[in-house]
């Protein structure tokens, strides 16, 4: 997968949109002939997002290197991400809990 289309996942998620709509868009401009999956879907998208090799982290087993490999976005947007990605995740338990 080309490191530009990461980047403008985590971008685009960071800035807001919701991921059906990143989804949609990206699966309507590129075709991936070589992904596990010929579409992305929204979990594919979510756990790419919530994936911190591509903020350079290596991980193997046990052992966690930062800066271990190169990194497709900066620390700040991962995190601007996990940060939505954790208010998204607490909203929706809230409303849960509401129709209880």
């Amino acid at each position: 997968m080309a490191a530009t289309v990461v980047l403008e996942i985590f971008t685009r998620y960071a800035d807001g949109q919701p991921v059906g709509a990143i989804c949609k868009d990206i699966n309507s401009r590129y075709v991936f002939g070589k992904t596990k999956c010929k579409q992305f879907t929204t979990e594919y998208i979510y756990s790419l997002i919530k994936n911190r090799r591509f903020m350079g982290e290596y991980r193997f087993g046990d052992v966690v290197i930062p800066n271990g490999m190169p990194a497709i976005v900066s620390e700040e947007l991962f995190n601007k991400v996990q940060d939505r990605l954790k208010n998204h995740k607490n909203r929706k338990e809230d409303e849960s809990n509401e129709k209880e």
